[in-house]
């Protein structure tokens, strides 16, 4: 695919199946996604990546560092 490959800013959606609620995300230009896929017949995980890989790089290595605790942290969850 060549969605975001060239600068091009991309929307990502997530839609809550039960609620029908939905996220919405523009002007995107790097972004690492990682998702489980629970589905009987199709389980397993699906990373993306869209955007610099350089920037990639800079992220996976800072949350290679990381611990659980300090994530928990960043994003307020005890």
């Amino acid at each position: 695919m060549n969605l975001g490959k060239s600068g091009n800013p991309v929307t990502i959606y997530v839609e809550d199946e039960v609620t029908g609620e939905q996220l919405e995300v523009s002007g995107v230009r790097n972004a690492f996604l990682i998702v489980e896929d629970t589905r009987k017949s199709t389980s397993g995980w699906l990373a993306l990546a869209v955007g610099s890989m350089e920037k990639m790089g800079e992220v996976l290595g800072f949350l290679s560092q990381t611990t659980l605790e300090a994530l928990k942290k960043l994003v307020n969850k005890d």
